[in-house]
């Protein structure tokens, strides 16, 4: 059997081995082939399953994750001039007024009426036409007044008599009118004036009728409004440093000229302007003629005449005229005006405009007419730009760009806006629509010149090909529509004029002369336009006019043939497009083209079937001709055509509409659609295909099958070639008919693998785009990227979100961000909005804070759309409240911008259109336009797709279809389009993409495992899928504990737990009266606080479990009226302000007062202010004290406060306390009060500096104190704790250590402590129970009394040596953290980082023989990479921090541990005393503020550069280092591949995981590089001599020849180093060579800790790891040997129950012996501190291996205590208790529990809880167990666990005891511990034995109603047990090879290092990595890649 599995896998491998008959050799005989088949169907079963876990390993590791938003519909450049508002056609209103008012003009006076009817005609009558108007206005451009005076004089012709003068006016108010005949001055009597107030019209009644013929001149004066409505003669406003400054501005199209000045305001009724303005001195004006003269104002001081030249003949709508104080810029006739400091923004505007004009007068062929061109850009202005004949407006956004700031995209929108108005100055200007209802003939025109004009200005920018896109395919959407428009469409009133200036005019305006250019042709189409400009200037036209002179172009040609009126008629009078479907007869060759009109909801009933004139232009797959687009055939009005002479092979395809210059759809039959999908999915033939024609099969495709005219699997299949296109415009297609399958998926449960497959397509794309912008890029390609950029991101791509939320937080980091922004503009969009997005409220608040700054235009557009993007519903519904403030800084004309961002994803739709629906009379009153309402409801119902919804949707529409019109009915009609949508397409799309996702599994699976074979060479190979994490590691305080390392399954956005930053507190009066009969405490506090914005009306502060019993705020002495609620989720207490809002001075801040009455419980829990107790002897009663814990969210359970670190304020306490006690907080006691009332003091303490709230502390107890004061008798320093401890002088070794600390520290920072506040003293204070273990309260630090109290007969060198180091970390808190401040909780490295680092460094230049330089290595690097090592650990600043649970799961092993390394490596990457001087200046920098890490790094990064610490590295920046390592996650292991021959280095850096060697996600850090060698082994120049940044890099060792290089001297840097296999092997003779300690200790320690873990991440065989480590047996340093027992322990639990465990602990035994031996088991009088830490350590592992030596020592050590009462030596009682207990009786064990329960030193009485569980009695455990849980003040709460680990520890037998004692007492153990989640997960790790496994998971089954929620963490427990075993037997084998085997023989191969002459000893440094080179392979990973594919391939043919 064997043989021939053996025989059909090389089959496998090698492939068949062929006879010489060419037959595959097979068995020979029958039970050989059965054998054989069995043997075959075996290995096949192996592959499968192989198969199935590879397919498992590749959907976990591709799978996306599920967002919600919609994806990225990026839309045209916003290139017209239209509102974008007014996007549709509201009809005729039935209700209307009609006014008549009769007044007396200077003759008679009239009566009054008014009548309602019914408007039928809204145009003027025809009786009077106006020829010249002389207009003379005076605005108020002051606050209060917005008013102007008009002066009007008009001369008009009389075309039939009449005695009215009819003529429009709106919101003016007329004073004097007079009409008089022109010839003679004759005054005509006005005998009464009507007003209809439906048709806006003023009608004047003569007394006499007025002659045709004749002429007269009407005379008026009035006053108008300066409106803030942006229509008319209207107000603006902008800010300039902060100083309000007001303009004057018009905008008349189409409809409100009429608003300015009295006039016949409609477009035909053109006549000449001579306009005179009247400014203030200091602004200027501007028209659309040229200024003629000036002079004073004779009634207004400092008024000032500007008087315009006369204009040629324009109509009404054309006027303007604006009076500014802008700056301004000119070239030539061509003038820029803007804000003077925005005007710098204009060049380019001014340099295109000119260039534009140039190239349009030669289009034309007729000159430009007017004398100037001046172009305004406004801060306010409705539309997005405006043709004013000679006098152009702009939005700022569409005239402004700031190259740098700009994105790349807003320059061709800058380009494209100017060439749009430039072109209206012709077609609009200088030849105008008769009536509005041809008004495409202006904004048609207009949007198809602009493309023409800047493609032939910005030639680079390919935008005739963008045409297709902004113009042809995003108009269908529309046009599909049964309630679209035809393009000539009759409009009457106001509204429904300004509603056609939608897509239709201007997108299929602009589509349908493009197709006639093209099949026109352009000397047709241009001779024509020429034509019809000239035969039509001055004068007003209609469609006709066009055709008739393009009809006539064309027969002057040859043409004569053309009717362009009819053809063109069938687009313009019709409504809707056609789709032209062509169907083949293969066999025949016969194409049929036929027509209908192509409808979004399918199977709509028409009454009529409209056709058109089609221009159908084709190529074949043989012609390939895209390059010709006039027609080969029409449709002319005919439904169908057969054609038998096109000439095309059957296995051709056929493309029809080239380039798409028709404005029609394309739908083929089946057989030639899929020879399309077979084209394109070619990636050598798809561009064979013209880039437009892609465009547009994919755009017809998706839209025929969303309309259910064609199978959405084809059309999917069409889109699937997009994994090859590069192109942007059929990108663009895809993207956005994907879109809509995004916005209709991303509710479902599917959307999942929507996500995969469009990140499948966008992949290669986005890679070849990245993120880099190069200099001078295309507007194109920029626009490319943004679009790819952005839907990666939107659809979760790891690497897309992780690049652009760094990119945004290093934004926030940065320190003045609005003007240092490293953000390229072209990506901002994505950057911004995925930043906002993945934040939560102080994202969104920083994006808002740039928007209220933000000068450029672009960006305020940018910063208005990003801030939708947030998730957190409160902060959407936030936005869309703030869109409906005027003082918002939002402009009016952005508000449907706002509910367009907000309703953009799945989440803000509904919230959108609930806010819509619940504010609708609100909202319609402050935007003052239906047009925008309708925008607005357009917006916020485009995803809307379910029945229910759309039932809620026409319910509310009902209410408002007559106000609304036309336009919601497209509302409607699309939503109703969706829900068919989703009945009809739903089951299809789903089964496609599950399909596609099956079949990309297969090939993935093919691919991946492919180039794993090719790259397995590139770095040791880590194991695919592997956990080494187990339960023993995952407890509580254990270095991957839970509460760290899992990802937060918590719903609620952490930004919710943050306050709001509207009010800051100043000050604090905080009195709490502290009862200790009852053990409650009261009070009140007093805040002193400000508002830090305008409008503020709710303060919002913290406060938990308090009683509340009132609440009480005043301005000065004045109450304010308020109202308070609590909200316990979030512990905030709010404040609500009845009727008014708070005073706002930015400069001067209002102060209140907030006065809070409190009380509550002393609590329990050790946290806030709690009740703690001590005895003074072991057998007095219990003594209560109260004390406190604050952080980091506690003070708000003691008094209602803003409990947050960046909250900082002064505080003043007083603390009422029983007389018999003393009270300290964190000042000196300023005076007590004695017997304020019966049995109480008042201690009132001085003001503290200013800090934050949770470093405040408080003690009342009867306690004792040791002071320190000077000469004047002030406190300085004491320690303080119970009498029973200070009258044994247990305090003197804290109050020495703790001020030689003080001392130095004061001294390294160069701030004296007791000059951070002239009231600050130290108190170092013991507590009883102490959660924390120390706190560091500014003055009043804590500690629990093990930390403090010191007995040197008693506590041990470990003890003492703790209480040091905790000193020190608490002390050198007073400096980071409570004089410099971590801005938030996600930053807490930055006080802990540097408490830790100080911890030991402070400690080490204070007490220097504890060894805390050496021992920084293996107790903080270490752990701090093993953490850092899991697969979810959080970076040190970490964005994701908001609740309480999450700001306190920041403490944790990486914020101290890794904060503290990076800080050590920074030290020795900057040299220690740069770094001092940087960290000094720092400290001055940010004294009583707080910080990020920004502040720190830009620091060090100043004063490096000043000190010329890093001028050794080119552009390193200490900023960007920093980053690397506090933003992302994770710890680097480099992999060093050494070339002996060349001295060449490769160095590889890849992000480790101690599970699989290598982490999924990937970093790059800026790692500082230090290596030694052989020959110059100099560890001590730890100054890097290179910053590696890249993935690879290369550098030269300086020598070749064998030597051992060593990387990462004494480990400064934090990272791990594995080397080539002969480069280890030159490291392990060298290390069990006799100069091994050339090496480093800490290398060699390095060496330790880094091989064992690369052995258990399985990237090292433990064969080959423990061959390294065999030079422990001649190791006698600490570092090294503490690094070995830690892995080794390690080891020893995976082995535990396991025969191999014996033989590994041999070899332990064997490896220490010597070192043992010398260090002995007694210690004498002369040996160093370290040597007995040492032995601490060693010795109980000894004992625990079962040395005789060590098992006789402390049992007869032991004894001598027990029998004789000799007491231990305090440095060997850990392991000799614990074993004298193991072999002792129950008398032994009762003896040591008296000795735990008498004694009065605490440390002394915790080594014994931690011994204790060593017995192996079962009656004694119980005891102590019972003790442990019942409430009997022998175990404090905070002991809990170390007794019972040790009980369960102690022995392995002990286990099932713990265990049974567990079940027995269930309920107590509950109870004592809050929930037995934790006690029984200890026991889940200790179980050895599958047996043991089984039984406890059985129990867990018979118990879980009892175990509740933790039942199922309990069994997860039990079943990493189980995987430990599993992981047992999984590296048995490799273990026991050499553990039978031993060590290899090693030795060199290549000769003896040479330092070449030439050479120096390393290259210079520097941070550029060069190419990356070849990296090291060999045979046998080739013949695995060969196994692999082959495995590969049988997967494949499972699938």
């Amino acid at each position: 059997m064997y043989g021939y599995i053996s025989a059909l896998v090389q089959g496998l491998l090698l492939g068949p081995t062929w006879t010489g008959t060419c037959k595959l050799n097979s068995p020979q005989n029958p039970e050989e082939a059965s054998t054989y088949r069995k043997a075959s169907l075996l290995v096949i079963f192996v592959i499968f399953t192989l198969a199935l876990v590879a397919t498992a390993f590749i959907v976990y590791n591709f799978a996306a994750c599920p967002r919600t938003d919609q994806l990225a519909n990026v839309t045209k450049y916003e290139l017209s001039h239209c509102d974008q508002n007014k996007l549709t056609v509201i009809p005729l209103s039935t209700d209307t007024t009609y006014t008549e008012t009769n007044f007396e003009t200077t003759t008679a006076a009239i009566d009054t009426t008014t009548e309602e009817y019914k408007v039928i005609d809204v145009r003027l009558p025809n009786s009077i036409k106006p020829d010249r108007y002389s207009l003379k206005l005076t605005p108020y451009i002051f606050e209060g007044n917005f008013t102007f005076d008009g002066e009007i004089s008009v001369v008009i012709t009389v075309k039939n008599e009449t005695n009215r003068v009819t003529f429009h006016g709106v919101e003016l108010d007329f004073h004097d009118i007079g009409l008089f005949k022109k010839e003679d001055g004759k005054a005509i009597k006005i005998k009464g004036r009507t007003e209809d107030v439906a048709r806006q019209f003023h009608i004047l009644i003569t007394a006499e009728p007025l002659k045709a013929g004749q002429q007269y001149v009407l005379n008026i004066t009035y006053t108008g409004i300066l409106n803030d409505n942006l229509h008319g003669f209207y107000r603006s406003s902008y800010e300039e440093k902060k100083d309000k400054r007001w303009i004057a501005v018009t905008q008349f199209q189409a409809t409100d000229a009429r608003r300015a000045f009295p006039c016949w305001d409609e477009p035909a009724l053109k006549a000449r302007f001579t306009i005179s303005i009247a400014r203030p001195a200091n602004m200027s004006s501007v028209s659309n003629m040229n200024i003629i003269g000036r002079q004073p104002h004779k009634s207004l001081e400092n008024y000032i005449w500007d008087h315009y030249a006369e204009s040629l003949p324009m109509s009404t709508y054309l006027v303007a005229f604006a009076v500014t104080d802008f700056g301004n810029m000119s070239h030539d006739n061509f003038s820029v005006w803007a804000r003077k400091e925005a005007l710098s923004s204009a060049s380019y505007a001014l340099d295109i405009g000119p260039q534009i004009l140039k190239f349009l007068e030669e289009y034309y062929k007729i000159k430009f007419p007017l004398p100037k061109i001046d172009m305004v850009a406004l801060p306010d202005f409705k539309a997005g730009a405006m043709e004013n004949w000679g006098l152009l407006t702009f939005r700022e956004i569409a005239m402004l760009y700031d190259h740098g700031v700009s994105p790349t995209t807003a320059k061709a929108r800058v380009a494209s806006v100017v060439a749009h108005e430039i072109a209206h100055q012709w077609f609009g200007n200088l030849v105008t629509p008769a009536w509005w209802s041809d008004i495409w003939l202006n904004e048609g025109f207009a949007s198809y010149v602009e493309y023409v004009a800047v493609d032939a200005v910005e030639k680079t920018w390919k935008l005739m090909e963008v045409f297709v896109l902004n113009e042809v395919q995003s108009v269908f959407k529309l046009d599909a529509l049964t309630s679209s428009h035809q393009i000539s469409v009759e409009v009457g009133n106001p509204e429904e004029i300004g509603a056609i200036f939608d897509k239709i005019s201007y997108g299929k305006g602009s589509a349908i002369l493009r197709m006639m250019n093209h099949f026109l042709t352009d000397d047709v189409f241009n001779a024509g336009i020429t034509d019809y400009l000239n035969a039509k200037k001055y004068g007003d036209a209609e469609q006709r006019d066009l055709w008739s002179a393009l009809t006539n172009a064309a027969r002057e040609q040859g043409h004569n043939d053309i009717d362009v009126a009819v053809i063109m008629d069938s687009w313009t009078l019709q409504t809707g497009f056609p789709v032209l479907n062509i169907t083949r007869d293969y066999d025949t060759g016969a194409v049929t083209f036929s027509q209908e009109r192509f409808i979004l909801i399918n199977g709509t009933v028409e009454d009529q079937k409209p056709v058109w004139w089609i221009p159908i232009s084709y190529t074949t797959a043989s012609e390939k001709d895209f390059a010709s687009t006039q027609p080969k055939l029409w449709l002319r009005g005919e439904r169908s055509v057969i054609c038998n002479n096109i000439s095309i092979s059957k296995d051709d395809w056929i493309i029809a509409n080239t380039q798409q210059t028709g404005f029609y759809r394309i739908n083929y039959d089946q057989r030639n659609w899929e020879m399309l999908i077979k084209i394109l999915n070619d990636p050598k033939r798809f561009e064979e295909i013209h880039p437009i024609n892609r465009a547009q099969i994919i755009d017809d495709a998706m839209n025929l099958a969303l309309s259910g005219r064609l199978d959405y699997r084809i059309a999917l299949d069409i889109t699937s070639y997009l994994t090859h296109e590069r192109s942007y415009v059929p990108w663009k297609a895809g993207l956005v008919a994907l879109g809509y399958i995004d916005s209709m998926l991303s509710k479902g449960a599917y959307y999942l693998e929507y996500q995969r497959y469009v990140l499948r397509l966008l992949s290669g794309a986005v890679q070849d785009l990245g993120w880099e912008v190069s200099l001078n890029e295309s507007v194109v390609r920029a626009q490319h990227r943004v679009d790819l950029l952005w839907t990666a991101c939107h659809l979760q791509q790891v690497d897309c979100l992780e690049h652009a939320v760094r990119m945004y937080t290093n934004w926030m980091l940065t320190p003045n961000p609005d003007a240092f922004n490293e953000i390229h503009a072209d990506i901002r969009s994505t950057v911004y909005c995925i930043g906002v997005q993945a934040g939560g409220a102080r994202e969104w608040n920083f994006a808002w804070d740039r928007f209220t700054l933000a000068t450029s235009p672009s960006e305020r557009e940018l910063l208005l759309s990003v801030l939708g993007c947030t998730r957190a519903p409160y902060l959407l519904y936030r936005y869309l409240e703030l869109s409906l403030r005027n003082d918002s800084g939002i402009r009016k004309q952005d508000t449907v911008r706002v509910f367009s961002a907000v309703a953009s994803s799945s989440i803000g739709e509904p919230i959108a259109f609930n806010f819509v629906r619940d504010n609708w009379q609100r909202l319609k009153e402050f935007v003052g336009s239906v047009s925008t309402m309708n925008s607005i409801l357009k917006v916020v119902t485009r995803r809307i797709n379910q029945v229910h919804e759309f039932n809620e949707l026409k319910r509310f529409v009902s209410l408002y279809d007559k106000e609304l019109g036309r336009p919601v009915q497209q509302v409607l009609e699309r939503t109703e389009a969706n829900v068919q949508w989703m009945q009809r397409n739903y089951k299809t799309i789903v089964s496609w993409l599950l399909d596609a996702e099956k079949a990309r599994l297969k090939m993935a699976t093919l691919i991946l495992i492919l180039a794993l074979a090719v790259t397995a060479h590139a770095i040791p190979t880590p194991p695919s899928t592997r956990n080494t994490i187990f339960i023993d590691e995952q407890l509580e305080g254990q270095i991957f504990d839970a509460k760290y390392f899992t990802e937060s399954t918590a719903t609620t956005d952490p930004s919710a737990y943050r306050l709001p930053t509207t009010t800051k507190p100043i000050h604090y009066d905080v009195f709490w009266v502290v009862d200790m009969a009852r053990l409650t405490f009261s009070g009140d506090v007093t805040i002193q606080l400000a508002a830090t914005q305008a409008n503020v009306n709710e303060i919002v502060l913290h406060s938990n479990e308090l009683d509340i019993s009132s609440v009480e705020l005043k301005l000065g002495n004045t109450p304010i009226v308020q109202t308070y609620e609590l909200e316990p989720e979030f512990h905030f207490l709010k404040v609500s302000i009845n009727n008014t809002v708070l005073q706002y001075n930015a400069n001067n801040p209002v102060v209140y007062t907030l006065n809070i009455k409190f009380g509550a419980e002393l609590r329990r829990d050790m946290y806030g202010l709690y009740r703690s107790w001590f005895k003074n002897s072991w057998n007095d009663t219990e003594s209560w004290m109260a004390t406190t814990q604050f952080q980091s969210t506690s003070s708000r359970s003691a008094f209602p406060c803003y409990d947050e670190p960046n909250f900082k304020a002064t505080f003043k306490i007083t603390i009422r306390r029983p007389s018999a006690y003393k009270s300290w907080s964190c000042t000196r006691i300023e005076k007590t009060n004695i017997g304020v009332i019966a049995g109480f003091d008042d201690d009132i303490y001085y003001i503290t500096p200013k800090m934050s709230t949770y470093l405040i502390a408080v003690i009342v107890a009867e306690y004792d104190t040791k002071p320190l004061r000077d000469a004047n008798g002030t406190l300085l320093y004491e320690v303080i704790a119970r009498p029973g401890a200070m009258s044994v002088n247990q305090g003197d070794y804290s109050y020495d250590v703790g001020q030689r600390l003080l001392s130095t520290m004061s001294e390294h920072t160069d701030l004296d402590f007791f000059e951070q506040s002239p009231y600050l003293k130290m108190t170092q204070a013991s507590i009883p129970d102490f959660s924390a273990g120390a706190m560091e309260n500014w003055g009043l630090l804590t500690y629990r009394e093990a930390y403090l109290m010191y007995d040197p007969e008693h506590t041990h060198d470990n003890a003492k040596q703790i209480i040091a180091y905790i000193l020190s970390h608490e002390i050198a808190h007073m400096w980071f953290g409570n004089l410099v401040t971590c801005d938030w909780w996600g930053h807490t490295w930055l006080n802990e980082g540097f408490a830790r680092y100080y911890q030991y460094f402070l400690t080490h230049w204070v007490e220097k023989d504890m060894g805390f330089d050496v021992r920084f290595i293996v107790e903080q690097v270490h752990t701090a990479m093993m953490s850092d090592s899991g697969n979810n650990p959080h970076p040190l600043s970490n964005p994701n921090v908001g609740s309480p649970s999450q700001a306190s799961s920041m403490f944790s092993t990486l914020t101290y541990n890794k904060g503290a390394a990076i800080i050590r490596m920074t030290e020795h990457l900057l040299g220690f005393e740069v770094h001092r001087q940087g960290l000094r200046q720092y400290l001055v920098d940010n004294s009583y503020g707080n910080v990020l890490p920004i502040d720190l790094s830009q620091t060090l990064h100043n004063v490096s550069v000043e000190a010329g610490a890093i001028s050794e590295y080119p552009g390193f920046s200490v900023v960007e280092y920093y980053k690397t390592w506090h933003d992302q996650p994770g710890v680097p292991v480099i992999y060093v591949d050494v070339n002996h021959k060349t001295g060449a280095m490769t160095i590889t850096q890849r992000r480790f995981n101690v599970n699989t060697g290598y982490a999924t996600v990937n970093y790059n850090w800026q790692i500082p590089l230090s290596f030694a060698t052989a020959s110059n082994p100099n560890f001590n120049e730890t100054k890097p001599t290179h910053i590696m940044t890249s993935t690879v890099t290369v550098i030269n060792r300086g020598t070749t020849g064998d030597e051992w290089v060593v990387f990462n001297k004494q480990q400064t840097g934090y990272y791990r180093v594995n080397y080539d296999e002969y480069t280890w092997n030159l490291i392990i003779i060298a290390l069990r060579g006799a100069d091994r300690t050339k090496i480093d200790e800490f290398n060699r320690a390095q060496i330790v800790d880094d091989v064992f873990q690369f052995a258990r991440a399985g990237i090292m065989s433990y064969t080959r790891a423990l061959n390294i480590l065999s030079f422990l047996e001649y190791e006698f340093d600490y570092a090294p040997w503490m690094a070995a027992l830690n892995g080794f322990s390690w080891l020893r639990g995976r082995l535990a129950g396991t025969p191999l465990l014996t033989r590994l602990e041999s070899l332990m035994i064997k490896w220490a012996t010597p070192v043992m031996n010398s260090l002995g088991y007694s210690p004498n009088s002369t040996e160093s501190f370290m040597d007995a830490y040492l032995r601490r350590q060693m010795a109980p592992v000894m004992c625990n291996l079962g040395v005789e030596e060590c098992l006789n020592s402390a049992n007869s050590q032991f004894r001598a205590l027990i029998d004789n009462s000799v007491e231990v030596p305090v440095n060997s009682r850990n392991w000799v208790y614990c074993n004298g207990l193991r072999s002792g009786s129950y008398g032994d064990f009762s003896k040591m529990w008296r000795r735990y329960i008498e004694h009065n030193v605490y440390s002394e009485k915790i080594q014994l809880l931690q011994t204790l569980g060593c017995t192996r009695l079962e009656s004694a455990l119980t005891e102590l167990l019972t003790s442990l849980v019942k409430e009997n003040f022998e175990i404090r709460p905070q002991d809990y666990s170390t007794t019972f680990n040790t009980a369960l520890t102690g022995n392995e037998g002990n286990t099932q005891l713990v265990f049974n004692f567990i079940k027995s007492n269930l309920v107590d153990v509950e109870k004592a511990f809050g929930s037995v989640s934790s006690p029984l997960s200890s026991v889940a790790s200790r179980l050895r034995t599958t047996e043991d496994i089984d039984a406890f998971q059985l129990w867990l089954n018979q118990t879980q109603t009892n175990l509740g929620d933790a039942y199922s963490t309990l069994y997860r427990a039990a079943e990493s047990s189980r995987e430990s075993l599993s992981f047992a037997q999984e590296i048995q084998n490799d273990l026991d090879n050499y553990l039978v085997n031993g060590d290899e023989n090693l030795s060199p191969s290549t000769p003896s290092p040479v330092t070449p002459s030439e050479g120096s000893t390393v290259d210079k440094p520097g941070i550029t990595a060069p190419p990356t080179p070849d990296l090291p392979g060999s045979a046998m990973t080739a013949m695995l890649s060969l196994i692999v594919v082959t495995f590969a391939a049988a997967t494949n043919i499972v699938l």
